[in-house]
Formats: structure tokens, sequence, C-alpha cells
């Protein structure tokens, strides 16, 4: 049996032909590492939760990347669907004319199918009172154009929807609206609904899910009929269409571009009053709807990234530190014939193990950060409703589970591996080598570096953020309530708006608690206007498609004294400018600037809404779009000169405005009870809106810049801690030979200073690299603003020099006569 070799080798080699050795080998690692883990519970602790921040962090954002990014637009070959409108050489982003979209539709060669879509309200009579409703216009091809089929009954075809035609009563209902307004009938095709605007017969009902991020509706109505009407047959008029159209394959964006520029330009020719110089612009779908919300998220999803680094470099390092007292324990393995593959294997089994545990740690804190997350997050993200932990989700922690194993897990594996069995078998102190200090050393100027990186991107979202929210609107938005309307009604016209609008008003101005009240078509930083191109006496010359523009807003009397809009020069509005009176505009700051730069603009005259209109007063600028946009120039209307069906009434109360919101309702159903409130918001809420974006991006780098602020700081302390356990030996003989307490704290303190200004440097060449990422998301504050630099490096040096100062006061406690005698 000598001659012929190691029989129980050979036996096992033997046996491990015949079966499935490594699955028992798994099982041993496993257990084993289990009670490994187990035997160091502090490690153990210390390093699950420095990954669950981590891989947490991670995982919260990958589900609104995932439910934004990845499944928000969930259309059969997205990359050929774009949206049109239509610009001028002056004007940019306009909405289609109707008109114009029927040309398109019958002359283009690049697109399979167009379809035009329109924003709209419905008011639902139901028994406890008029319902809002969210609805729409749309072609007979937009439901095909998405690929959406409808679960129950049909979409439009193509006779219901005919130019000019008359309206078939037909509609399109949203699987919400059918399931909680309808309550889930399965008989509801064929069924009537009874509108305000008149009955509808419902023939078909959308999938579950459904959404299109550019009209969010739960009815839907066919457009087509909508050509016969004044406003949308004049092609010098864009009433709020924008289009939807899906390229031919092997059509590119450019070739579409140049074939519908064909088409304007012969439009040009025909139509040289409206249309000379009118151009289409063309927008892919993902960049219309996702185009300003995904360098967001990216850079938040590379922000959290940074956090994973920076744990795994903590985990790293509390692993080399561990592995340091295993030396004997790695050579006693590899002494009775244990392979550098086996023992490769068995440490990362550990990391993996140590992943995964931390990997479910985090899972459960993105849990428990979901709702405060959605909470943050703006309401016009495309389907941020539907954020969730999904399998996807759960699949992508996992790999980053396995990713972070092998990020945290390989360098010291390795480390370990390399033993001295001679050495490594004698008792005495394991003093780590000059590689892993170095290593160790790396790691912690990589960490600061990060942290630094994210705190300054922090920094500057926050002065951004603070200087956006110092910024005057134009008006005081406190006491303030808003109630969108929408006269709705067969015996609607100028003359019963105005009547209506005038009695309500009355009304509500007389009630207790209200200091004033008045109407406007549209209430600043919502985003929404009207454009119209003007021109001053004596440029009559200029053609119309070359002529600059204007927003255009209708407001009646007392609507700047209510608004608390000062008035810079001439006169407000009152009840006499009305439609027997000459016709008047008052102008906004900025638009008064550019016309007459040096002079009054009261008394000029200035052709708008395609007549000429006499100057009355200026007011000053109004954030009409958001508090951190430049100002447009601004035209005011009066109301009795140009009336219209939807509203906004704007009530300033004497104390809380809540308290006014039955009385102002009550106030309108006693005018007319068929008429009803759409929407009711303090001005406030409007307000806190237009900034929630950056609020969102601000609060959530912030809380990254924390997270990695708390690493690099741990990282520190972890770092000096170890150094000082190391060297304990060597402070004894420092302290014996005369060495003071302050000399060992300098010592210790300059070790840990020197690599905190190494990050530091770094850190600052890299931020300055990297925050340039952040220049489309900051206001009044460069990416490379000197203040933030300093301030946040001085921060991260202190945070560095705290973390240093309580290992070196340990140190500074050493008994020298202890410390000769360490093993």
């Amino acid at each position: 049996f000598l001659k012929f070799g190691n029989v129980t080798r050979v036996k096992e080699d033997t046996r491990s032909v015949w079966t499935f050795v490594w699955l028992e080998q798994l099982a041993q690692d496993i257990r084993f590492a289990l009670r490994s883990l187990r035997k160091s519970p502090g490690f153990t602790a210390v390093a699950i939760l420095t990954l669950a921040l981590g891989i947490g962090a991670n995982t919260a954002i990958f589900s609104v990347i995932d439910a934004v990014l990845l499944r928000s637009l969930p259309y059969p070959h997205v990359g050929q669907l774009v949206i049109l409108t239509e610009r001028l050489p002056r004007s940019k982003g306009m909405n289609v004319a109707m008109p114009d979209f029927l040309d398109w539709q019958t002359e283009n060669h690049s697109f399979e199918e167009m379809a035009a879509f329109a924003p709209n309200s419905f008011t639902l009579n139901q028994t406890s009172g008029p319902v809002p409703i969210k609805a729409g216009f749309v072609s007979w091809t937009f439901f095909s154009i998405l690929g959406v089929k409808p679960i129950l009954g049909r979409t439009f075809a193509a006779d219901e929807d005919k130019p000019g035609g008359p309206w078939t009563g037909g509609i399109v209902i949203s699987y919400s609206f059918w399931r909680n307004t309808l309550h889930g009938d399965m008989n509801v095709i064929g069924k009537s609904i009874q509108f305000k605007e008149g009955a509808a017969v419902v023939i078909g009902v959308l999938p579950p899910g459904f959404q299109f991020p550019g009209l969010l509706a739960d009815v839907y109505n066919q457009i087509g009929p909508l050509a016969r009407l004044p406003n949308y047959a004049d092609r010098s008029n864009h009433p709020g269409i924008r289009v939807l159209a899906r390229l031919k394959p092997g059509i590119s964006l450019a070739a579409a571009h140049a074939d519908m520029d064909t088409i304007m330009v012969r439009l040009g020719m025909e139509y040289p009053k409206s249309d000379r110089g009118e151009r289409a612009e063309l927008t892919p779908i993902y960049t219309e709807f996702l185009g300003n919300i995904q360098p967001v998220l990216l850079i938040l999803f590379g922000a959290a990234g940074s956090v994973l680094l920076l744990a795994c470099a903590n985990v790293a390092n509390l692993f080399l530190a561990r592995s340091a007292t295993r030396r004997r324990e790695m050579a006693l393995r590899a002494a009775i014939g244990a392979s550098r593959i086996r023992l490769l294997r068995q440490l990362f089994t550990e990391s993996l193990l140590l992943s995964l545990l931390g990997a479910a740690a985090g899972l459960l804190l993105a849990y428990w950060a979901m709702k405060p997350l959605l909470a943050l997050a703006p309401r016009s993200i495309p389907n941020i409703s539907a954020v969730t932990l999904n399998t996807t989700v759960l699949c992508f922690t996992i790999a980053i589970a396995v990713l972070t194993a092998i990020l945290f897990g390989l360098a010291p594996s390795l480390q370990a591996m390399r033993v001295d069995l001679n050495a490594s078998m004698k008792n005495g102190p394991t003093m780590a080598g000059p590689g892993r200090e170095y290593f160790r050393s790396a790691l912690l100027i990589g960490e600061i570096a990060a942290a630094l990186v994210l705190v300054v991107g922090a920094g500057l979202l926050i002065r951004s953020l603070s200087a956006t929210l110092r910024v005057d609107p134009g008006f005081n938005p406190d006491e303030l309530l808003t109630f969108d309307m929408n006269v709705v009604g067969r015996q609607v016209n100028d003359s019963y708006d105005i009547n209506f609008y005038g009695e309500v008003l009355r009304r509500i101005r007389a009630m207790p608690g209200v200091r004033s009240a008045a109407a406007v078509m549209q209430p600043p930083v919502q985003g929404l206007h009207w454009t119209s191109p003007y021109i001053i006496e004596g440029q009559e010359a200029i053609p119309p498609s070359e002529r600059p523009w204007t927003a255009i807003n209708m407001v009646t009397s007392g609507y700047f004294q209510t608004m608390q809009t000062r008035l810079l020069e001439g006169r407000f509005f009152t009840e006499s400018d009305n439609a027997h009176q000459p016709l008047v505009v008052i102008l906004n700051q900025t638009l008064a600037k550019r016309l007459w730069p040096n002079e009054s603009a009261v008394g000029k005259r200035i052709y708008a809404q395609e007549t000429w209109r006499q100057v009355i007063g200026v007011v000053e600028d109004t954030k009409q779009f958001a508090l951190n946009a430049p100002p447009w120039p601004e035209t005011y209307l009066p109301f009795q000169q140009m009336p219209l069906g939807f509203m906004t009434l704007v009530v300033r109360a004497d104390g809380s405005p809540a308290n006014l919101v039955r009385a102002v309702i009550s106030a309108v159903h006693t005018v007319d009870k068929n008429q009803s409130i759409l929407h009711v918001a303090p001005m406030t809420q409007y307000l806190d809106r237009s900034t929630q974006a950056e609020r969102f991006s601000t609060y959530l780098l912030s809380l990254l810049g924390l997270l990695a602020l708390l690493l690099a700081a741990i990282g520190t302390y972890g770092l000096m801690a170890y150094t000082v356990a190391q060297r304990t030996h060597e402070v004894g003989v420092r302290m014996a030979l005369g060495a003071t307490s302050s000399d060992v704290l300098r010592l210790i303190i300059w070790r840990g200073a020197k690599l905190a200004f190494a990050g530091v440097v770094i850190g600052i060449g890299a931020a300055l690299a990297l925050t340039r990422l952040l220049g489309n998301q900051l206001f009044a504050v460069r990416p490379t603003d000197p203040a933030t630099f300093a301030g946040v490096s001085l921060i991260l040096v202190i945070v560095a020099l705290v973390a240093c100062y309580i290992p070196a006061r340990r140190a500074m406690r050493v008994d020298p006569m202890t410390a000769l005698r360490y093993e």
C-alpha cells in the first residue's frame, strides 16, 4: 500500500469522480462561514450595516430608474415614436394648427401613422355632485401607434374621426375610471354616461397600467370633429394640439425632418399669412418626456454607486485587518494540504455570505425608505407611482451583492493567501507588511476623495435650492386660494362668461374673511400660457412669422391687487375696461423695458391678438413658469374685453384660506348650480410644486453625501484604530525612550492628517471635473463655486481629524511596560 501511495487521498479522488463533492464542500464552506461570522459579532454587525447602507441606497434609486426610465414608455418599437410641434424663427415649441396636422397626415412620406392629441376636461354628473374628469381629444390612430388594445370593446374607427364630421358620442375610458367610477361593470360597452358637456357612450376600456405621459386622461374623445370649430379651423391658431407619429422602418429622424421641411415650405407658399417661416419640430418621445429627469436620476444613481464603493472600501479594510489575525489559521490549513483555490473559495464564501446578509438588510432599508422617497418625488415624473421593489429590482440587488462580495472580498482574500508558513506558525505579533499598509491607506484616500465629490455636489444643489427659494415670485402667495373652473353648457357664450364670473366674484368679495378676489386665465408658476406675436407702431412691415412673441394672460379687475403685484407705472384694470371701451393692455416689466427701454410705455400701442391695444400700465414681473426660470415678456388683457370659460378664481383670505373653500363653492353653485369647481389649492402649493424637482434631487444627493461622509469617518477611524493596535509595541518603545503623550498624539494625528489631505486634494480634482454634470441643475451658483469647495474640504478635514483623535487618545494611554511585553 505504501508503494501505491496515499490510499486515503486516492479514495477521495476516486469518490469525487462519481459524486457531487463540490456540493458537499460548498455546504461545508457555508457552515464554516456562518460559524466564523458568529464568532465575531462586532465585525459581522458593522460589516452588514455598512453594506446595507450602500446596497439599500442603490436599490432605492434603481427602483425609481426601473419604473421611470425602463418601464415608463412600454410601447413597441419606442425608438420610432416622435412628438411633432411647430416653431417659428422667434418662437419654438408651439402647438400644432389643426389644418397643418391634416396636411401632414396626407403629404408626409416618413411616418406609418400620425395622431393628434390635446388635453381636455369633462364634468361627470353624479348624485353627490359634479365631479371633474381628466379627458383628452385623440385621433383614431392614437392607440394603434402606441400598440394599445382595449380589454373590452374597441377604440375609435376612421369614420368616427372624420375632420369636421359630427361627433358620434363614443368614448374610450381608462381602466382606473372603469374600476373606480363605473365599478368594473363588465357590461359597460354601449352604456351611456352623463357629462355636463353631453351624454357619451362607452365603446372601449383600455388595459390596466396604460398611460401616456403627454396626455394623462380617464376619458378619450375623437379630435376630428373639432376641425369644424372656428378656433381649430383657423390655420394661424395653435389650440393646444400636439402630434404623435411612428417613423417608417429604415427612416431616420434627419430624413423625417427633411420631409416635413418640404411640406412646411409648400404650406408657407400657399398660406403666407399663417405658415410663412413655420417649420415642424421633431423630438424623440424618450427625449420629450424623460429628457429632463433622466440626467438627474443618472446622477443620483452614480452617487449611490459611489456610496456603495465607499461601503466596499470600509468592509475591505475590515477584512484586511481581520485577515491579519487569521494568518496562522490560513497557514495551518495550507500546511495540512488545503490548496490555494480551496482557501480562496472559503474566503469568497464568507464574503458572499456577508454581502447577501447586507443585501437583505439593504432591501429592508429600501422598503422603509420607499414611502418618504415617493413623497419627495414630483408627480410630473412619468410612472413615478409605479415605483416598487419588484422582481427586476430584486435581481439587481442580488447582482449588486455578488459584485460587492468580489469588490471587498477579493483583495483581502488574496492577501490572506500570501502566507509564510514558517513565520505564521510561530507565536508572535502579527505585524502588517508594508504592502497591506499602502493598500489600506489607498482605500482610505479613495474614500475621502469620493466623499468630497458627493458632499460638494450636495452643497452645490443646496446653495442652488436656497437661491431659488429666495427669488421674488412677483406676488404674495400667503393666504391665497385658487379655484380652477371651466364653464360648460350649450348656453355658454361671451356674455354668459362675463356675467357668470362677474356675479361669482361679487358674491365672493362680499363674504366675511375675504380681503379681495379676482380671476385669471393662467395663475403664476404653473407653466401654462397662451402666446401671440406682437409688434409696436412703426414695425408693421415685419412679417408675422418673424415677429417676436409674448405670453398672453386674461385677468379681471382687481387681479393685481389680489396677487399683491406691484404697479410700476400707469394704472390697473377697472370694471369700466369692457367691450364698449377702447382696447387696453398691461405689460410686465420685461416686455416694457424691451420695447421702450428709455421711456414710459404708458400711452404707447402694441399689436397683439390680431388687434391694436393701448398700454395703460406696467407691473412687476411674475414667475409664470418656475422660480429659477427667467421672466417671459407677458401681456395682460382685461377679461371683459376677451372673455373665456376656463378661468381660475384667486381669493385672498383675511386669515386661513381653508375656511373659505365651502363658501366659495356655494357661491358658484348659487350663481349656476350646473357649474363646478375643478380643483382647489392654495397658491403656496403651486409654489412648492414648482421647486419639487429641485428639492427631490437636492434632498437625495444630500442624504447620499451624508452617508458618504459617515462612511469616510468610519473608515478613517477604523484604519487609525487598527494602526494604533498594530503599532502598540512601537509606541511603547518610543515612550520608554522618552516620548511624551503629546508626541504620540501628534504622531497618530499627523498620519491621519496626511491621508485626509491627500484624499481632499484628489477629491477636489475629481469634483472640478464631475460637478460640471450638475451645470443644468444649478441656479445662481457655478459648478466650481469656491465657497462650496472650501467649506466641504474643511468639513472633510475636520471629520477626519476627529476620527483620528479617538484612536490617538487611546495610544496616549499605552503603558510602556505592557507594550514591551506585547505579543
